[in-house]
C-alpha cells in the first residue's frame, strides 16, 4: 500500500479534491472575466475539475 495507514490516505484525497474545487473557482473566475454566459463557465469549471493542473 503505497499509503502509511487511512489517515494518510484521507488526507491526500482531501487534499485532491480542495485543489480541484480551487481549480473549479478559478476557471468560473477567468471565464466570467472573458464574458462567458452561464453555460460557458459551466464547461470551464468541469473541464477544470476534470483535468486539474
Amino acid at each position: 500500500m503505497p499509503f502509511a495507514d487511512k489517515d494518510e490516505l484521507a488526507r491526500v484525497v482531501a487534499e485532491n479534491g480542495y485543489q480541484r474545487v480551487v481549480a473549479m473557482r478559478d476557471a468560473d473566475s477567468w471565464a466570467a472575466a472573458d464574458g462567458a454566459d452561464a453555460s460557458e463557465r459551466l464547461r470551464a469549471q468541469a473541464k477544470a475539475f476534470t483535468h486539474p493542473t
